[in-house]
């Protein structure tokens, strides 16, 4: 940048005791205006015909090709931005344009809503192209992602595993903006599920995080079908709230209804009315063996031998789990951490949500959604940028 001596001062007066400064700023001459300079037709010809780079890279082979100096890059950038849109702007209302962009290219289709929220879904073909080559998908992640978009959609993907590759079957684009509660979103990703199920999809197994409107409506197209919640999940969920002293008094454990199950879970056992002072969640020294504990349970399976002993029942390895952690919360005087591993974890309404021994027959290859995490990774490191 080129400096211009405008004889001007600045004086600052520092006053320790009162905390202040003042600040006395002089010009004795105005600044000159900085030149405009306009980007010719060449260096837009440039932008154009390397768009697919990113804008620094472009104003850097510029600026080797011996462009102006006094082009700035955000200039460049702006150029970029406007060229750039013509790859996929079709209409002023980014949805629709969306929309327009789909049925140019002949996309499939599987859902288009407009009422009560905005939702549209489309096929990618490989669904089709695995049929036709006989190819059976046993098994599939679910899940959404945030931040691809100007309008605060959300972005669901299903994404198949076959012989250790991804396969992104279809999407989902669903508008979340306050209107669109958990039993809206339910019902909507219900009917995009549905339209993959009425096209032969039929998986033993579908991982997904612990997004209940997921789970919801995969289990209720797919009610034989294993859903397996993904380990890094279950790990990240379990670690903050074990390293959280946050104490809840009152919350819907009821020792009766586990008592009933389990009569070796003592009605006694709860929290108390009042909390103790220096009450903690679970002692820092406790974390790691409570997590430990935890997946022995979430990887035993009725075929996988336990002391070179094949297991009784999977319903047996349930047991065994809730006695074993129900054991270890009672030994250490931990009735809030009891309370949130029933609630969560080990009931009779959540436990083959995330065991493994929820499914008898099989056992999943996979154990995360990493492999769809990969995929977002893909999209918005390596495409997102050209376009948002």
């Amino acid at each position: 940048m080129k400096r211009f001596d405008c004889h001007g001062e600045i004086n600052i007066i520092v006053d320790l005791e009162m905390k202040t400064a003042s600040v006395n700023v002089v010009h004795e001459m105005l600044h000159e205006l900085p030149k405009e300079v306009s980007v010719p037709k060449c260096v837009k010809d440039f932008i154009n015909e390397n768009i697919n780079l990113l804008p620094k890279e472009i104003y850097a082979r510029l600026v080797e090709n011996g462009m102006d100096p006094e082009i700035r890059q955000n200039q460049i950038y702006f150029w970029w931005t406007k060229f750039g849109e013509t790859r996929y702007k079709r209409d002023s209302d980014a949805f629709l344009s969306a929309k327009a962009l789909l049925e140019k290219y002949n996309c499939i289709k599987i859902l288009d809503i407009n009422l009560p929220v905005y939702a549209i879904a489309f096929e990618t073909g490989l669904h089709q192209m695995l049929i036709e080559n006989n190819i059976l998908i046993k098994e599939f992640g679910i899940d959404a992602t945030y931040n691809t978009n100007n309008l605060g959609f959300e972005l669901y993907v299903i994404h198949a595993e076959v012989n250790g590759a991804g396969f992104p079957l279809a999407y989902l684009f669903l508008e979340h903006n306050g209107k669109c509660g958990d039993g809206i979103r339910t019902e909507i990703i219900t009917k995009f599920v549905l339209q993959l199920k009425e096209k032969g999809l039929d998986p033993e197994f579908i991982l997904t995080d612990k997004d209940w409107a997921q789970i919801k409506a995969c289990h209720s197209t797919w009610p034989n079908a294993k859903i397996q919640l993904c380990r890094w999940h279950i790990n990240r969920a379990i670690t903050m709230r074990l390293q959280s002293d946050q104490i809840v008094t009152r919350d819907t454990y009821n020792g009766y209804t586990a008592h009933k199950i389990f009569s070796f879970i003592d009605l006694k056992f709860c929290q108390p009315l009042m909390v103790p002072r220096n009450t903690k969640f679970c002692p820092k020294e406790l974390r790691k063996s409570c997590w430990n504990l935890m997946d022995i349970h979430l990887h035993q399976h009725v075929l996988i031998p336990d002391n070179n002993e094949m297991q009784v029942s999977n319903k047996k390895i349930w047991t065994n789990a809730v006695y074993e952690m129900y054991s270890f919360c009672f030994q250490h005087n931990l009735p809030w951490l009891w309370s949130y591993m029933w609630r969560e974890w080990y009931s009779d309404s959540h436990w083959f949500l995330w065991m493994r021994a929820g499914y008898d027959s099989k056992i999943s290859i996979l154990k995360t959604t990493m492999f769809v995490e990969a995929h977002w990774k893909v999209l918005k490191r390596d495409f997102l940028y050209k376009f948002f």
